[in-house]
């Protein structure tokens, strides 16, 4: 009977907890894109240099930058890599996030861009959506949590239990735990 009630007592936060994850996903798919935005924003102009002169090709603009003579376009050359790489990266999560639900878990999971994932965690305003994969979500994380926790219990008991009857045994049977010594 303690079981039904712990699991009980699991189940509703796991479910609670769970339907958190597809509200987190999406507030960091929007967040990506938003950043996402804003990079590309801040390498247009560059991209626009590449496409005039470089057949849109921006790693050799970037080598132009460090084999110029001039110092100034030499550390210019750090910033528009770091902006190209930022977008490439951004991209690439962003179209991770388009993908299905298993794929965007794992990729929240792994937290690609940390820094994104901790604003959305710190913005995150805890809500009871009503979507039916948020429903899911919830449902299978108070499951998982429930499940887990019983068979962890079952299995601690079952060894206590075990141990119990094999101190039993050999108290009977006159083995090392006889106090009659």
């Amino acid at each position: 009977m303690v079981f039904h009630y712990l699991r009980l007592f699991l189940f509703l936060p796991g479910v609670l907890l769970g339907t958190q994850i597809p509200a987190v996903i999406d507030s960091y798919a929007k967040r990506v894109n938003a950043h996402l935005i804003e990079a590309n924003e801040n390498f247009r102009g560059f991209q626009q240099i590449a496409d005039r002169h470089f057949s849109g090709d921006v790693e050799a603009l970037i080598r132009h930058h460090e084999a110029s003579h001039n110092t100034v376009f030499q550390e210019e050359a750090d910033s528009i890599r770091h902006i190209y790489l930022r977008v490439q990266k951004l991209s690439a999560v962003s179209g991770a996030l388009e993908k299905g639900w298993g794929s965007r878990l794992k990729l929240l999971i792994s937290a690609k861009e940390k820094v994104i994932l901790k604003e959305t965690l710190a913005s995150h305003s805890y809500t009871l959506p009503t979507k039916m994969e948020t429903l899911m979500f919830g449902l299978a994380a108070g499951l998982l949590l429930s499940s887990t926790a019983e068979v962890a219990i079952r299995v601690l008991y079952y060894l206590g239990r075990r141990r119990r009857v094999n101190k039993a045994a050999a108290k009977k049977l006159g083995g090392p735990h006889n106090s009659s010594t």
